[in-house]
């Protein structure tokens, strides 16, 4: 199993289909889902079950396992919060039992393992078993969250499996997530009609590639043609496309003719690139109807299963069932209409289904990110106080989104030593208590929350808040404002910031030396500056209760503790080296440099020694609720 690809991840997926299996329409899924969760989810972590890891890996920059370790299974699915099939037709023994039991299992071993599961965009059976479709029936009525169909029929199947109205709903193919479009090549008008062709093994294509030939050679009469022949499954489909393109070459030399993915070779980016360039297709892949649909291109469907005469249908064009009696005529009058006299009313009809397709598209991939976004800010408890899982990333966007919201927000840093100082100070613990939005800042809390709540937490730092802080401000003109240090080190601090390539814009700034100082005049200075972030350092708990005393009378919208960070940024002290911040050591370079933060760091041990006292007392809990 290769882990996952980037760093810090909170956010989990762990993403089951038949990927890396050389077929186009299935790499298209797992890409569409990969651009929609990078857009949405930034930061969040990938792991896809992949029959080539290497391959899919290097690709789509994700963590792969495959089917046969089941040690990898195990480990992708403690690491997921939630679990994904974006697409495909994964419950069905048509080809045999082996996969509907696989994939089944799969989903009862997450769903025993608490683990969300969505399954998306999914065409269901055909089950030829009653044990089968029980076992897929039992496996979702049980485990799955959310489930969407790819089109009525499927909706209808899953519905008779017993799954409730609000679990079960009609979805579309994971390629319209990004929206309809139109075509992408318009021929000028001495151009050959270029037509995309998709053929794949099944009963009656030896005929069904004759009447192709022939419909072509009709179609040759009144004008020029041109045609890419694509195979969406280089192992299956090449034979076929591979013989289809001799024939025409054979018989039609006057007609141009290429043949793309019989190597392997083709990417679904490339397929989409050829289908959108075509004025028709005449397809059997589901996806190259797919395809051809989200880009504006009026297709012919040739249907060798139920799903692409209801794709076909839903999108109001011509489709043939019987493939070996279909006609060279029937055909050529066929791709006449999509081509050329009907195409203003075929692609008329494809655009109204295009538009609902990216619909039902978008709202399934919506109430996804709703649930994922809850999840992850949910606060989690850490000794009685809400402390929230969420990436650097997703907290900073949060941030961005108070300002533009003028949205009230105050983070604390929390670290074990406010832990412990709330289990002591009431004054404290009800301010951490009372929505402020705390980040889990220390390996320690990190640790507590992986005890009792299994949640892996990336460091969320005041000094890695501000530094993220400074670039947005640098970006999007955000005014920030700063309080903290002794005089000559915010003096420095500033300095050194406004002399960045690109500084931050800085509102003002004042020492954190206020004791005595008059707290309505400070706030007056403030609030003529109009910062929209402030950022207070001056040690906890005094920059808290200065934040909770004056954020009301202030119209900016964040404040932040960020302790010592200004000392960091003047570079009067030296942040620990890379390698201790990322193994959770930097406490321990504190402690190496700075020895005389030996009396604070006693706080740790006794964090940690409470911290695994309440999660014993957690999971006792959780086991007696379940016994009870």
């Amino acid at each position: 199993m290769r882990a996952p690809g980037g760093k810090g991840r909170i956010l989990n997926f762990f993403i089951i289909g038949y990927f890396g299996s050389g077929n186009v329409g299935d790499e298209a899924i797992l890409g569409s889902f990969l651009s929609w969760s990078r857009r949405r989810l930034p930061g969040a972590g990938h792991t896809v079950l992949t029959s080539r890891p290497e391959e899919t890996s290097a690709r789509h920059d994700v963590g792969t396992v495959t089917k046969g370790d089941f040690a990898g299974l195990a480990r992708a699915l403690r690491r997921a919060d939630a679990v994904v099939l974006p697409g495909g037709g994964l419950l069905q023994d048509a080809t045999s039992a082996r996969s509907a039991v696989y994939y089944c299992l799969l989903i009862i071993a997450a769903g025993a393992m608490g683990k969300p599961v969505y399954m998306m965009s999914q065409g269901m059976g055909p089950f030829r078993r009653k044990w089968t479709r029980a076992l897929a029936g039992w496996a979702m009525r049980r485990f799955v969250r959310r489930a969407w169909a790819r089109d009525e029929r499927a909706l209808g199947l899953m519905r008779e499996m017993g799954l409730r109205e609000d679990v079960a709903e009609l979805g579309a193919d994971m390629t319209f997530a990004a929206g309809a479009g139109s075509r992408e090549a318009m021929e000028s008008a001495d151009a050959p009609m270029r037509l995309a062709v998709s053929l794949r093994p099944g009963e009656g294509v030896d005929a069904l590639t004759g009447a192709l030939v022939g419909c072509l050679m009709r179609l040759k009469e009144t004008a020029a043609v041109a045609v890419d022949a694509m195979a969406f499954e280089a192992e299956a489909d090449a034979p076929v496309v591979e013989r289809f393109v001799s024939e025409m070459r054979r018989l039609c030399p006057g007609i141009e003719i290429r043949a793309h993915g019989v190597d392997g070779r083709m990417s679904a980016e490339r397929a989409a690139e050829v289908v959108g360039g075509a004025r028709a297709m005449i397809g059997m892949r589901l996806h190259s109807l797919a395809f051809a649909a989200a880009r504006g291109v009026p297709f012919v469907a040739l249907s060798y299963d139920p799903k692409v005469k209801a794709f076909a249908d839903a999108c109001g064009q011509p489709v043939f069932e019987k493939l070996e009696e279909v006609s060279a005529f029937e055909l050529s009058r066929a791709v006449e209409f999509v081509a050329g006299g009907g195409a203003a009313e075929a692609r008329e009809r494809l655009a109204g289904a295009a538009a609902s397709f990216s619909a039902l598209a978008a709202r399934s991939l919506s109430i996804l990110e709703r649930d994922m976004l809850e999840a992850e800010g949910r606060p989690l408890d850490v000794l009685g106080v809400p402390v929230s899982a969420m990436t650097l990333n997703r907290t900073v966007e949060k941030i961005r989104q108070a300002v533009l919201n003028r949205e009230r927000l105050h983070i604390i840093t929390f670290n074990p030593e406010m832990a412990m100082l709330a289990r002591r100070d009431a004054g404290f613990a009800a301010l951490a208590r009372a929505g402020t939005l705390n980040t889990a800042d220390g390996v320690g809390i990190r640790i507590a929350l992986r005890l009792k709540h299994g949640a892996r937490a990336e460091a969320v730092t005041g000094i890695d808040l501000a530094e993220k802080i400074f670039e947005m401000s640098a970006e999007e003109k955000l005014r920030v404002y700063l309080l903290g240090a002794k005089p000559e080190v915010i003096e420095k601090c500033a300095a050194e910031l406004s002399a960045r390539t690109t500084p931050p814009l800085l509102a003002g700034y004042h020492h954190g030396y206020i004791r005595d100082a008059d707290p309505g005049a400070l706030a007056e200075e403030i609030e003529a500056a109009r910062p929209d972030i402030v950022l207070a350092g001056m040690g906890a708990p005094m920059q808290e209760f200065w934040i909770r005393d004056n954020a009301p009378k202030l119209s900016a919208s964040v404040f932040i503790g960020v302790g010592g960070s200004f000392d960091v940024f003047a570079g009067e002290t030296k942040r620990a080296p890379e390698f201790f911040r990322k193994t959770g050591l930097e406490w321990a370079h504190r402690l190496a440099t700075a020895p005389s933060r030996a009396k604070r760091m006693t706080a740790l041990p006794a964090f940690l020694a409470a911290a695994v006292w309440d999660a014993f007392k957690h999971r006792l809990k959780k086991e007696e609720k379940r016994k009870g």
